[in-house]
């Protein structure tokens, strides 16, 4: 069923009391919910229109609150917004982006770079990551940032989550036919692809498909995509872990999990997020976060990588504390497949940084 209702506030002379029934009903649909024992994570996005301002029938009023409530989306959670004209633009702008990005589905206009991830210690490529890419026809290429909002508020997310999972997965055969060994590929998982019922066969039968051991194979999940079901999130985890991929929580500490919740995942590494990164020399609340969240890692047995690692001061901070792996331009940015075959025969270590694309 819809998951969309609509309310009429009449006889309303001001903003005021607009504001104070929206932070009500927010507040309100916030609370966990308890539901056949299981803890349910809910949120809301508002969106509202004004008569006769924002439109003189009931059909333009509904419009604009549900251009309204997509830019409170795209502002993150429980988010609320009053319509502008400026909205209606981006309305329009979403749209066409939901059209263009259909075309490419079809038109095979997406392909994946590779960013690798280096092992601090030994200075050596471990693994990489698969990022999405559109080269479209005459906006050339797409950011992800613009694109990927968008796909995952039409639920074409799900198909395009499919593509890169089998890409990704053919390259690593590729790449152990051409004689490399000793790398993991992680994948992102959508939220929408996380919360799928046939997640667990979609994904074990891509990998038998096409022919590869799923210990290659690792995916990401953030904070978010498991804290709205998480007893469902733990137990999809296991099965995913149980087949012999790699788990990873992606952008950790900028969720709202729990450490009560934390231990309870099956997972194997903690990726921190590049904002705590970017300023670890020079930010002491940055530091004491990084910090703290390699010590946690540590104690509990789990991998720490850190994203965004761009300076040498930021390195000989994480090598100070042990951190695992590092991924940033420091290194590499994210690559071709060709490109990143030229690194694997370079053998090229971290101290190394002048590969040129």
């Amino acid at each position: 069923g819809s998951d969309e209702f609509a309310i009429m506030l009449s006889d309303i002379d001001s903003i005021d009391p607009i504001t104070h029934v929206i932070q009500s009903i927010v507040e309100s649909l916030s609370k966990n919910i308890e539901l056949e024992g299981q803890e349910i994570y809910t949120t809301c996005s508002i969106g509202i229109s004004i008569y006769p301002k924002d439109g003189d029938d009931s059909d333009t009023l509904l419009k604009h609150a549900d251009a309204a409530m997509y830019h409170a989306k795209r502002l993150g959670r429980n988010h609320y917004q009053f319509y502008a004209d400026e909205i209606n633009e981006a309305s329009f702008a979403h749209l066409k982006m939901e059209n263009q990005l259909r075309f490419a589905i079809e038109r095979d206009e997406f392909f994946l770079l590779y960013q690798p991830k280096v092992d601090v210690v030994s200075g050596k490529v471990v693994g990489m990551e698969a990022l999405i890419r559109w080269e479209h026809p005459e906006m050339g290429v797409v950011s992800p940032a613009e694109f990927i909002p968008v796909a995952e508020y039409t639920g074409l997310m799900t198909i395009i989550g499919e593509y890169v999972l089998r890409t990704a997965c053919e390259q690593v055969r590729d790449w152990l036919n051409a004689g490399f060994d000793n790398f993991r590929m992680a994948v992102n998982l959508s939220p929408q692809q996380f919360r799928q019922n046939d997640l667990l066969e979609r994904v074990s039968a891509t990998v038998a498909e096409v022919g590869i051991d799923p210990h290659y194979l690792e995916v990401e999940i953030t904070e978010g995509a498991i804290m709205v079901d998480v007893d469902a999130a733990i137990d999809t985890m296991q099965a995913l872990h149980d087949l012999g991929i790699a788990l990873s929580i992606d952008d950790f500490g900028t969720g709202y999990s729990s450490l009560s919740y934390l231990k309870r995942f099956p997972i194997d590494t903690l990726k921190i997020d590049r904002a705590f990164v970017n300023d670890v020399t020079t930010n002491s609340d940055d530091a004491s976060i990084v910090i703290a969240i390699i010590g946690m890692a540590h104690n509990m047995g789990l991998k720490v990588i850190a994203e965004g690692v761009e300076t040498n001061s930021q390195l000989t901070f994480l090598q100070a504390l042990k951190c695992d792996e590092i991924q940033g331009f420091l290194y590499s940015p994210a690559v071709s497949a060709d490109q990143f075959t030229e690194m694997f025969l370079s053998e090229r270590s971290l101290g190394q940084t002048n590969f040129s694309l």
